[in-house]
């Protein structure tokens, strides 16, 4: 059976390690929170591997011009704009932050 929690993410790529750790919603006033998200627990083999490939991707990203960087930069931050009710509303859940802060 696979596993339910959602997996993480290593250069691209969709990486598990079959140890889920639950994430409970932060300012519940029950006795046992409710589980926000189940979420694959990283191991140390698996930081090693993110740091080496954000490592190599550092040195990818300084090989780009300017321009292009920008423009992925900006990507993103449309991305975010485009989502930040969804996020705000992720960030209230995990923190138990009122709306306006998040």
């Amino acid at each position: 059976m696979a596993s339910t929690a959602l997996p993480h993410w290593i250069a691209g790529r969709e990486e598990r390690t079959g140890q889920a750790l639950e994430v409970p919603q932060a300012g519940s006033l029950e006795s046992a929170p409710p589980t926000l998200a189940r979420v694959d627990r990283a191991d140390g083999r698996g930081l090693e591997r993110a740091l080496s490939a954000a490592h190599g991707a550092r040195e990818a990203c300084a090989r780009l011009p300017r321009y292009r960087r920008r423009r992925a930069l900006l990507g993103v931050a449309r991305g975010i704009e485009a989502r930040a009710e969804e996020f705000a509303r992720r960030i209230t859940d995990e923190s138990g932050k009122p709306p306006g802060d998040a």
